[in-house]
């Protein structure tokens, strides 16, 4: 392997600029952001814990549109989708 490709092959290895899975005892988990900002123009419009910051009324004020909002009621995970 070449000196150039050494450090792609590290970042590809590591999970470099993107979720990593990880095996625990037989499951995968991914690894996620424990805090998120919602910036708009190089304004902060919002910043603080996950659950707190990326809800329907945060999305909306950000996008300017409708958000619809999904809910897995087995993990409690949510999805966001373009509202109608």
């Amino acid at each position: 392997m070449s000196k150039q490709a050494r450090p792609l092959e590290r970042q590809r290895r590591v999970g470099f600029g993107r979720r990593r899975a990880h095996r625990r005892r037989g499951r995968q988990k991914l690894r996620a952001a424990h805090r998120a900002f919602l910036l708009r123009d190089g304004a902060r419009l919002a910043e603080g814990p996950v659950a707190q910051v990326l809800n329907r009324a945060q999305l909306e004020a950000l996008y300017g549109a409708p958000v619809e909002q999904l809910s897995d009621a087995d993990t409690g995970g949510a999805a966001f989708l373009p509202g109608w």
